[in-house]
């Protein structure tokens, strides 16, 4: 899943590139654990990767946490050098790496013991299902959403820093009947707060989606700073130590 604005990507302000220090990249995102996190000893597989590659060119990054429709919006205009967790076909005009820094797989959740579970299109009006405002799953999913997002008997969509959270007590509570995010992000949160056994996945999308690090077009630098990622990311790839590195994240395995 992601990461992508719904409405009209056209209307971005024309903002001038950011000045970073000398030396540091400046990126942004939004707390998406593992994939981006808050901790600073562990913040996240996609910064891992960045900073690998960066410091391989004599360079830092700085990531700013911001909400996701900041985060992308701001890349694009050029505030920031680039932004991270995007998919490529979702995101117009940014400047990508030849090679994906990682892979989400959108899988939905239910309670426990609900006897709810997605195989097909036909099942999804017999849910209410809480979904994240601003938030790409994938062209079906995000069809149907558009369709009935003003039926609250199918679709709540809830925004915020704290919409994964939002999601899964409204779900432990019955306000809803399911709930969607890519696994790896809500395996996680739910380890993190002892939910593991309460919420439960129940089916997914059949396809995997390429995540990335992607790069302001209007950076002059962001052809090189794409180069740089990739020839990181396959480094990481060919060695094995992509696998060493999402398992310091999670016990998941590797989509």
């Amino acid at each position: 899943m992601r990461r992508f604005l719904l409405a009209a990507l056209a209307l971005i302000a024309m903002t001038a590139p950011a000045r970073a220090q000398q030396g540091v990249v400046t990126l942004a995102g939004d707390e998406w654990c593992p994939y981006i996190c808050k901790d600073a000893a562990k913040p996240g597989i996609l910064v891992d990767i960045a900073r690998l590659a960066f410091a391989k060119a004599g360079l830092k990054i700085d990531v700013k946490l911001m909400p996701w429709a900041r985060a992308f919006k701001d890349a694009r205009a050029g505030k920031y050098a680039g932004v991270i967790g995007v998919q490529q076909t979702l995101a117009g005009d940014l400047v990508f790496p030849e090679v994906a820094q990682a892979q989400s797989v959108v899988t939905f959740y239910v309670r426990k013991n609900s006897p709810w579970y997605f195989n097909a299109t036909s099942d999804l009006p017999r849910v209410s299902l809480g979904t994240i405002v601003d938030y790409s799953y994938n062209p079906f999913l995000d069809d149907y959403i558009l369709r009935n997002a003003h039926d609250m008997k199918r679709i709540q969509a809830v925004a915020g820093d704290q919409a994964l959270a939002s999601n899964v007590k409204k779900l432990i509570a019955g306000r809803i009947d399911a709930t969607v995010e890519t696994a790896a992000v809500m395996e996680h949160y739910l380890n993190s707060v002892d939910l593991r056994k309460a919420i439960v996945p129940a089916g997914r999308m059949p396809e995997t989606q390429d995540l990335f690090i992607a790069f302001s077009p209007k950076d002059p630098k962001a052809k090189e700073y794409a180069d740089l990622v990739a020839a990181e990311t396959q480094q990481l790839i060919l060695s094995g130590e992509m696998n060493a590195l999402w398992a310091r994240y999670t016990k998941a395995e590797m989509p």
